[in-house]
């Protein structure tokens, strides 16, 4: 059986493909890549934390939110 990973811009997309019955797993891509650095060779785990970086530096987040976002690191 083949497994299917549809990746979306954003969280609203997803939802509009499962209403449309679109087949596999969701993964929402939740940073918008146009600005800052994209190194090629990086883990997910390493761009993620190189992005958070990037947008705490430009300032109206906290690292904290970044990484919840980014990393889907749960906050207790």
């Amino acid at each position: 059986m083949t497994k299917i990973l549809d990746i979306t811009n954003g969280d609203s997309a997803v939802e509009l493909m499962k209403q449309a019955g679109v087949a596999g797993e969701f993964l929402p891509w939740r940073d918008f890549l146009l600005e800052g650095p994209v190194r090629y060779g990086n883990t997910l785990e390493q761009l993620s934390s190189i992005r958070a970086n990037y947008i705490v530096q430009q300032g109206g987040v906290m690292r904290w939110q970044c990484e919840v976002i980014l990393l889907n690191v749960t906050t207790s």
